[in-house]
C-alpha cells in the first residue's frame, strides 16, 4: 500500500437487531506507518488463516478452510495467534 492510497475504518455490526437508532461513523487511517501495520497485523492474519475461515465456492455455497486442505502449510488460526499475541 503507497503513502497515496487510502484506508478507512468503521464498524461492521449491520446486524437487523442493530439497524434502529443507529449512527455509523468511519474514519480514515492517513499515517503511512498504521496503514502498513493494520494490513499486517489485522488483515494478513485472517488471509493466512487456513483453520477457522470459511472459504467462498463458485456455486456461493462456503466451505471450512480446514475441510478443504488447500496447502501443506502448517495449521495456522488467527484467533489463537492474535489471542496469543495480545495475551497479558
Amino acid at each position: 500500500m503507497g503513502d497515496d492510497e487510502d484506508m478507512w475504518l468503521s464498524s461492521a455490526d449491520w446486524m437487523n437487531r442493530n439497524m434502529m437508532r443507529r449512527v455509523e461513523i468511519a474514519w480514515p487511517i492517513i499515517d503511512a506507518k498504521n496503514r502498513a501495520r493494520i494490513l499486517q497485523e489485522c488483515c494478513q492474519v485472517y488471509l493466512d488463516d487456513n483453520q477457522d475461515a470459511w472459504l467462498l465456492q463458485a456455486d456461493g455455497s462456503y466451505k471450512l478452510a480446514a475441510e478443504l486442505a488447500l496447502s501443506k502449510a502448517p495449521v495456522f488460526s488467527a484467533q489463537q495467534y492474535l489471542m496469543q499475541k495480545y495475551a497479558d
